[in-house]
């Protein structure tokens, strides 16, 4: 997993596990992309690209999702346990957000207009039904 962000004149792909970066490379890099590290920023390993060049690895990313969950898929892939439980946490926090700002959890019964002004494309999804999940409960 990597963040990518136009800073100081270029792309700049930021990690904070230098194996992601690694493993970007062997998919997808170019001999002269190359792995920086710093010790006095929140993300330490970079790779910094032109924007031609990130529009064309982002246009290679997208073109590569099969997947209809990612989490799964990350588990599938024998990624660490400690980036599934990372990002098992993140999934956990934004639905809090969620419910928070739509007073409900993942499902609803029938789409409904948002309260927030989001665009139509996210509000209208008729793919969004309520399912029966089984749930046990802890005695």
């Amino acid at each position: 997993m990597f963040s990518a962000v136009f800073k100081e004149g270029v792309i700049q792909l930021r990690a904070r596990n230098p194996q992601h970066l690694e493993a970007l490379i062997r998919a997808h890099g170019q001999d002269w992309w190359v792995i920086t590290e710093t010790d006095d920023t929140d993300y330490p390993w970079r790779i910094y690209l032109s924007q031609k060049d990130w529009e064309q690895l982002a246009t290679a990313l997208a073109a590569e999702i099969d997947w209809s969950n990612f989490k799964l898929e990350c588990s599938r892939s024998r990624v660490d346990w400690q980036y599934l439980d990372a990002i098992h946490d993140i999934w956990w926090r934004m639905l809090e957000y969620q419910k928070k700002l739509f007073g409900r959890g993942m499902y609803v019964a029938e789409p409904r207009q948002a309260q927030l002004p989001l665009e139509p494309s996210w509000v209208d999804m008729p793919w969004v039904r309520k399912k029966k999940r089984n749930r046990r409960r802890k005695a």
